[in-house]
């Protein structure tokens, strides 16, 4: 992989917007890339097959942006089809609805040419609605969660806290780590950025660059439309898929960083890490397999950090989602594992996270039922007798 230091005043940008039916917001998107104080090198539109007036829109801006035509097939597809022809040496994947702040390039330009090995820069961002004319107005600053540098890729493997519109991406990595999954619907966005993120090496700010609009529009492209309200179960089955390609692409002790290999069970802490990435993506079974390796490597009591990790898992909204619904698999798949101390503790610390799950506003009155059913039988099952429910 190719990294170079560069100046901010020498390095070059293309801008690329992905869009499909977004009459109504490109025209401020793409003004608001026009009136950056640091000028793209090209502003590139990909019309991914519209149906609406998103083409007449976009011909009022001239030859002061690039349009390309395709036929529908989705954000991971339009960005394939353009990315061979970038020539510059960054680019920025912007969303079609959402609205630049004048210096996000100059900005995070400038941080570049500060740092000699990176080829990322993260920025944060403010979120924003529609005013009564349909402008963007911001309401508040995004504000990036605490995470530490050595564990940084581990979180975001747990779940995203950044999106791809504020990533400057040097070219050359992404094209190492490319192209787009085009059977990814919907998180291609998060699949890229794991992978940019495990070859790349990342600086972020704190300054927002640009603001995301919040709004109910129709999402996804033409075959698989979904509204606001969807969101969730959408992209869980996406969320699977990633998580599933993690699983198989990396390495046990690449869940663990290095300071937390000198634990006094390594091996154990990054099933149990794994166990966590699995339980973000709603992965149930591949949850099990890894807490029942966890255990025949080792059954002695839980350090701190795997009984927060326990916790952590039955927090989080996928696992929540599934067990809402009346998943057992957690439940069954724990059964057959020998009793031990350990996996006492497991059980114990999977309850105590489903208690504050049950919490949730995102679930029905059906759904703490179910959620305060699995509880009481996980719990009952951590007892040495492994007393049941009838």
């Amino acid at each position: 992989m190719r990294v170079q230091k560069v100046m901010s005043e020498g390095i070059s940008v293309t801008v690329i917007i992905p869009t499909f039916n977004r009459a109504k917001y490109i025209a401020e998107c793409i003004a608001s890339l026009l009136a950056q104080t640091m000028k793209p090198d090209r502003i590139i539109v990909v019309n991914d097959g519209s149906t609406d007036d998103t083409l007449g829109v976009l011909s009022q801006f001239g030859d002061r942006i690039t349009v390309v035509n395709k036929a529908n097939g989705g954000k991971a597809q339009a960005l394939n089809f353009i990315l061979p022809s970038v020539t510059s040496d960054y680019v920025w994947l912007f969303d079609d609805d959402d609205v630049a702040l004048p210096d996000s390039i100059s900005h995070r330009a400038s941080l570049l040419s500060e740092a000699l090995d990176v080829n990322l820069v993260i920025s944060s961002h403010f979120v924003g609605v529609d005013d009564v004319d349909g402008k963007i107005i911001s309401t508040q600053q995004y504000q990036f969660p605490m995470v530490s540098n050595e564990d940084f890729f581990f979180q975001v493997l747990c779940g995203c806290f950044f999106t791809l519109p504020g990533m400057l991406i040097a070219t050359s990595l992404l094209r190492d780590v490319g192209p787009f999954d085009e059977a990814l619907l919907r998180s291609q966005d998060y699949d890229i950025i794991i992978r940019l993120l495990h070859q790349g090496k990342a600086i972020m700010t704190n300054t927002p660059t640009f603001i995301v609009r919040l709004h109910s529009g129709v999402r996804g492209p033409l075959n698989a439309l979904h509204d606001y309200q969807e969101k969730d179960n959408i992209w869980l089955r996406y969320d699977q898929m990633i998580g599933r390609k993690v699983r198989s692409a990396l390495n046990l002790m690449e869940y663990l960083p290095e300071k937390m290999q000198e634990a006094k069970y390594p091996k154990r802490l990054a099933l149990m890490r794994r166990m966590s990435v699995m339980a973000s993506k709603g992965l149930v079974p591949e949850m099990v397999e890894d807490v029942a390796s966890a255990l025949s490597h080792c059954g002695s009591v839980l350090s701190s950090e795997e009984i927060l990790l326990c916790r952590g898992a039955a927090c989080t909204k996928y696992f929540v989602l599934q067990a809402s619904l009346g998943d057992n698999v957690l439940l069954e798949g724990l059964k057959p594992i020998r009793y031990s101390i350990a996996k006492r503790q497991i059980i114990r610390s999977f309850c105590r996270g489903l208690l504050w799950s049950m919490r949730s506003t995102l679930v029905s009155r059906q759904g703490r039922l179910n959620l305060m059913k699995l509880t009481v039988s996980l719990y009952l099952l951590s007892r040495p007798l492994g007393i049941k429910l009838l």
